[in-house]
């Protein structure tokens, strides 16, 4: 099963990119409001699409310069693509690493205090300890837990989606708003598409320029999928949602039982943890490069434990800020500084070093 093209091409990749996304994206809801369900009904789904084909590219062709020259991890990737400038986006990556996991903090605290009324530093310390034990117990876990989390996220999804086609109060003939969805659904893209190369661990399967593009568009369409069914259940609140702190909290508990949601807020949970062990995966992966280097062997668990505490920890000082401005705010700083030192290094120098290789 390990050894499949289905595991190492469909559904490593994409449980890797779905789980890191969603929690840092799609959990509350907010980001989608802002960029996506904000550029009206009909805006929205173009801006998915946008969305969609952005990431694709972005994962494929990572994969694909990842698999030339046998650099997994990020800082020799970004060593490939930017040369002595890679330090540039070592600085921004760990910034925007402490940007996300801090919205991560909030968000757990957020959802398992609006559900089950307790303080939400409870649920910023649990997404703590839990993410330091799986960091502790390695890779092999860490990518189980994501497949087995996915599935399950997708089972609910699925049952949301059925329940909103048969909702009256679907609303989708509001057409556009002002907000361009293409523009909208790039600059999404590409927020969440800087953190490519922290991931590109999860392409080691990949053994051929066809598979590293199939498995880009295969994890962002993947990913995309949440996205269409959270659009589209907002509808049915449509315009109220865009003024909601949790969309996605507050538009599933006025559709399904409160079974359901209990279950969703749980799977959400796991979902945001998934989320910040995906990120601090690829750090603790460009530590132990450095340690290969230095002295020929990796880190050992403790010190990998070590590393998901600190961040971690940092973040969650930074989550005092709020959650929305948390968002507004770090967004469109990131989303400037992933273009300069991702995006157009990328499609630019990094489709050169592709091209002129052979297949």
């Amino acid at each position: 099963m390990l050894d499949s093209k289905l595991y190492r091409v469909v559904l490593l990749p994409s449980a890797v990119f779905l789980s890191v996304i969603f929690g840092g994206s799609y959990g509350s809801g907010q980001e989608m409001v802002q960029f996506v369900t904000s550029a009206g009904p009909d805006g929205g789904y173009i801006a998915l699409l946008t969305t969609a084909l952005v990431w694709g590219m972005l994962l494929g062709t990572s994969f694909e310069l990842a698999r030339l020259f046998r650099t997994h991890e990020y800082a020799g990737f970004m060593q490939v693509l930017l040369k002595r400038g890679a330090i540039v986006y070592e600085v921004a990556i760990l910034l925007s690493m402490v940007l996300v996991l801090a919205i991560c903090a909030s968000g757990a605290g957020t959802v398992l205090g609006e559900h089950f009324r307790v303080p939400i530093w409870i649920g910023s310390m649990a997404l703590l300890i839990v993410a330091v034990i799986l960091n502790y117990y390695g890779k092999a876990l860490v990518e189980r837990t994501m497949i087995a989390a996915i599935v399950a996220l997708l089972g609910l999804l699925v049952i949301l989606g059925f329940t909103v086609l048969n909702t009256p109060s679907l609303e989708l003939e509001q057409g556009f708003t002002n907000t361009n969805p293409i523009l909208s659904g790039g600059q999404y893209a590409i927020v969440n598409g800087g953190f490519i190369p922290l991931l590109v661990y999860c392409g080691r399967g990949v053994q051929s320029r066809s598979e590293s593009y199939t498995a880009g568009f295969c994890a962002a369409v993947i990913t995309v999928i949440p996205g269409l069914i959270l659009h589209t259940s907002f509808l049915t609140s449509y315009p109220q949602v865009l003024s909601e702190s949790l969309p996605a909290y507050f538009v599933i508990s006025q559709l399904m039982s409160p079974t359901f949601l209990s279950i969703y807020v749980f799977i959400l949970f796991v979902m945001i943890i998934q989320t910040a062990v995906g990120i601090t995966q690829g750090l603790t992966d460009r530590f132990d490069a450095l340690s290969y280097r230095r002295r020929q062997q990796p880190l050992n668990k403790i010190t990998h434990a070590g590393l998901t505490a600190g961040v971690i920890s940092a973040s969650m000082a930074l989550a005092s800020i709020g959650f929305v401005a948390l968002i507004a705010q770090g967004y469109n700083i990131l989303v400037y500084v992933f273009i300069a030192t991702f995006v157009v290094p990328l499609l630019t120098y990094g489709l050169y070093l592709i091209l002129r290789s052979k297949s």
